[in-house]
């Protein structure tokens, strides 16, 4: 087989969490803290991914995460992508195992978000594409377990949805669903605070 066509740039996603004894800047080798992981908190997160948009004649598609601890929320479906995938291809997979929905297009990305969050030892970059042309009926039965719903939501009332959300995720998302541009957008945003329950989230 031919290989495949040149390109100015490529994408490498990864997501890596990490739970140890010691806290964020702590010296020395990290001895494994399987509380942590137990409660999904972890001391360092470095996570790039990509969430999805697809909005139809029945509203957009949000789907509800449940979380280790118990928590959950809403979000448009998205992931990391697994080794060898591309950006896009990886962003169909998720959003078909976690929904049923088939994405044949992608549009975007049409927001970038950027999260540092120092005092936690993380950074997040996740970039936001508009499917373009899909198909398929609505059906959860996500391998990973993490999502348990998902609807079509009308615009109007996707605030209370995305009401329990992270700032990075609800923000961006009303924006563009109040403005829909195209050119490509950026969010940054910084957490201030070594402790989850009480980081202070600023737009930068």
């Amino acid at each position: 087989r031919e290989g495949l066509p040149a390109v100015d740039r490529e994408f490498y996603v990864m997501q890596g969490d990490f739970y140890t004894q010691g806290g964020p800047g702590a010296s020395g080798l990290q001895p494994f803290d399987f509380q942590k992981l137990l409660d999904e908190k972890p001391e360092y997160v470095v996570f790039n991914g990509r969430m999805g948009a697809i909005l139809g004649d029945d509203g957009l598609l949000l789907v509800r995460n449940r979380r280790r601890n118990g928590d959950h929320d809403w979000s448009p479906p998205g992931g990391v992508i697994d080794e060898g995938e591309t950006l896009l291809a990886g962003l169909t997979r998720e959003v078909e195992e976690e929904t049923g929905v088939v994405v044949s297009r992608w549009h975007g990305p049409v927001y970038e978000v950027e999260v540092e969050a120092p005092g936690l030892g993380w950074h997040l970059r996740v970039e936001a594409h508009v499917a373009v042309d899909f198909a398929g009926q609505v059906r959860v039965d996500d391998p990973d377990g993490i999502v348990v719903d998902a609807a079509f939501v009308d615009p109007g009332a996707c605030d209370g949805h995305l009401a329990g959300c992270h700032p990075w995720v609800a923000e961006p998302l009303g924006a563009w669903l109040a403005e829909r541009w195209d050119a490509p957008r950026q969010f940054r945003y910084l957490l201030d605070g070594d402790d989850p329950a009480r980081m202070v989230v600023t737009r930068r």
